[in-house]
C-alpha cells in the first residue's frame, strides 16, 4: 500500500526523462493508482478501528460469556473493510503495472 503510493510519488516528483515521459502519457492512471493506495490505507485503519470496537463490545458482554456480538455493525464492518482494502490494493497494483509496462514496452 505505502509502496505503491511511494512509487507514484517518486514518479510525480522526479525530473528524470523516464518520469516526465510516463507523466505525459499516464498521469491520470498514476493518480488513480495512488488514490486507490491511499484509500486502501484508510480502509486498513477502519478495519482496525472496527475490530477494536468489536473487541470492546465483547469485553463488555459479560452475559454472553464475552463472545463477539455477531450482529454488531462493527463486527460485520471488519470483513467489509478487509475485502474493500484487498480490492483497492489489487486495482492499484494493476493500474501501476499497466502504467509501467506500458511505458517500458513502448
Amino acid at each position: 500500500m505505502l509502496g505503491i503510493a511511494a512509487v507514484c510519488y517518486a514518479i510525480f516528483t522526479s525530473i528524470s526523462d523516464f518520469s516526465t515521459e510516463v507523466l505525459s502519457t499516464y498521469k491520470n492512471a498514476l493518480v488513480k493508482s495512488a488514490s486507490l493506495a491511499v484509500l486502501s490505507i484508510f480502509f486498513d485503519y477502519l478495519q482496525f478501528l472496527c475490530g477494536y470496537i468489536s473487541v470492546r463490545e465483547a469485553l463488555n458482554n459479560k452475559d454472553g460469556d464475552y463472545s463477539y456480538k455477531l450482529r454488531s455493525p462493527f463486527y460485520k464492518s471488519r470483513f467489509f473493510f478487509f475485502y474493500a482494502k484487498q480490492v483497492a490494493v489489487f486495482l492499484s497494483v494493476l493500474i501501476l503495472l499497466y502504467t509501467l509496462f506500458g511505458k517500458l514496452s513502448a
